[in-house]
This record gives C-alpha cells, structure tokens and sequence, in this order.
C-alpha cells in the first residue's frame, strides 16, 4: 500500500521526534513518538512522551498536476518531574521547538510556523503527582501530485 503525502509528512515528524535525546544535545531524551492520541491516565505511558496529530489543511490549486497545502499538525506532550513539573514540561516544549527549527532534524525547517501553544497550567500534577502536559500547534506548506495524493 503506497501512504499519502499526508501520511509521509506525518511519519517524518513522528521520526524525526524520535531524536529528542539527551545524546543528540536535548535537555529530554522522549522515551515514546505516537502517531495516535495517548492518554496520561494510560499505564503504558512513561513521560516524556509525544504524540503526531494531523490536523486540517487547506489546499491551493496551482491549476496543473500539482497542489499546495497548509496542514497543520498538533504536537501534544506529556512530562513528569514531581519537583517542577512546570519546569520539566517548558523544557520538552523547547526541545521540541528546537528541533522544528533544526535544519538537520527538520527537512520542512523553513516553512513551518508556530500557530498555538497551550498547557494544561498544573492541572494534571493536582491529578497525577509531577504530570504536565501541552499541545503545539503548528503549520507546515508542502505539495503534491494530484496523480499521487
């Protein structure tokens, strides 16, 4: 089965996560990169962890074989540091934002572009001892065939 240029956008940030390590100059080394949603109750999950999400696209049609494409894709995270829970998960944040800007992680580098950032602002650690979570919106431009969607 060929996958869709969605799909293989997709794949290559779920990989290119994967090189959150301590190793490769990061303050995290993410322990799990999901292309599906992970909950922080699941008993599986040991922070940090990330999750791929696709989001909506618009297209532009350049009126011949080729389309253009905004998609934005969502970044959620979970951390655990029962000492600063809020530290640990502003750390995997900019890890995470470091490498959407790294040119040798990120081969869309140069046209990504950060749309949202939200926390969970304690809400969890008050559930779950040391427990932090957030979800980075961003949006990426790409193109493809309309002859290999």
């Amino acid at each position: 089965m060929i996958d869709s240029s969605r799909e293989l956008v997709l794949e290559s940030y779920k990989t290119a996560f994967q090189n959150i390590t301590v190793a490769n100059g990061f303050n995290n080394t993410v322990t799990r990169v999901e292309r599906e949603m992970l909950f922080w109750d699941d008993v599986s999950v040991t922070p940090p962890v990330l999750m791929v999400l696709g989001g909506n696209e618009d297209f532009t049609d350049q009126l011949g074989i080729t389309t253009e494409s905004r998609m934005k894709i969502k970044v959620r995270g979970y951390s655990r540091d029962t000492g600063d829970p809020e530290g640990a998960v502003n750390s995997l944040i900019r890890d995470v934002l470091a490498l959407l800007g790294n040119k040798n992680y990120n081969t869309c580098y140069k046209s990504f572009r950060p749309i949202s950032l939200d926390t969970d602002e304690g809400w969890l650690n008050t559930e779950s001892d040391g427990l932090a979570m957030f979800e980075l919106t961003f949006e990426i431009l790409y193109v493809f065939r309309r002859d290999s969607p």
